[in-house]
């Protein structure tokens, strides 16, 4: 029986005696309170706090290919192996051993994005390029903000340099291969 049916019980008259309708009104009143008390927290009571919930959801970040990788032309030294290296400010470095010759740059991409917002790239250590036989390891890849972009704007220019390894008496070919690089919000 429950403490609504108990308390009908009391009020209809459905005990014998007067003490059997009062210790079951008892009851019922008892278990009342305590059923209000586990309900509504009686008893001592802490403090409440009111938090806020917010999100800001921002517009997918938008990565364009403006320019590829070059290194130029290159020839090898017959029994040593050296490098090529393109700089983000689209200087070469060229190792003594090697003749380079031929228009090399960065690689150049534009990221759009809103005003000021932090980015962070993610690139490959490195990559093999290919003549369809031989191979050479494109490494040491850096990433920086072409000079003049202003670096709060919601559209910025950015270059990628690397080191080109190349072999002692490395086969002759054009070499080329394709690497990935990401961005996300930092």
């Amino acid at each position: 029986m429950n403490l609504f049916e108990k308390y009908l019980e009391c009020i209809d008259g459905g005990f014998a005696d007067r003490r059997a309708r009062r210790r079951a009104l008892k009851s019922v009143i008892a278990g009342a309170a305590l059923t209000a008390g586990v309900l509504f927290g009686g008893g001592a009571k802490a403090d409440d706090a009111v938090f806020q919930a917010s999100a800001k959801i921002l517009e997918p970040l938008q990565l364009e290919n403006i320019r590829n990788l070059a290194f130029g032309s290159i020839v090898p030294h017959v029994r040593n192996s050296g490098v090529v290296v393109i700089r983000t400010n689209g200087s070469r470095f060229c190792a003594s051993n090697l003749t380079c010759f031929d228009e090399a740059f960065p690689a150049e991409f534009k990221v759009t994005s809103p005003p000021g917002a932090g980015l962070r790239f993610q690139k490959p250590s490195a990559v093999q390029i290919s003549n369809g036989s031989s191979s050479m390891t494109v490494d040491r890849m850096r990433i920086s903000i072409k000079p003049g972009t202003p670096r709060l704007a919601s559209e910025r220019v950015f270059t990628l340099g690397a080191r080109l390894n190349v072999g002692a008496a490395q086969a002759p070919g054009l070499y080329e291969g394709v690497f990935e690089i990401s961005v996300d919000y930092e």
